[in-house]
């Protein structure tokens, strides 16, 4: 009998990066955190199957958008 030909993978991890970029390419930041919000984000990653990338993308996105909310309130509040 034969078998189905499977497709080989590369050897090693894939890219991890937004749209299968290599991490590697990316500029490094480095921040230290304490043990509780590090505990939080080990918990997000694994909860939603997120990266910590994809996490910290998406907050620094929200908060954006909050900042941006907040002056469209200060600005009616002006005008």
């Amino acid at each position: 009998m034969r078998r189905k030909q499977e497709t080989r993978r590369k050897a090693g991890r894939p890219p991890g990066g937004v749209d299968g970029q290599r991490v590697r390419d990316y500029p490094q930041v480095s921040i230290r955190v304490p043990p509780k919000l590090y505990a939080q984000l080990a918990a997000l990653t694994k909860s939603t199957g997120l990266s910590r990338l994809e996490i910290f993308g998406r907050a620094i996105d929200c908060y954006e958008n909050a900042l941006r909310a907040q002056r469209r309130r200060s600005r009616r509040k002006a005008a």
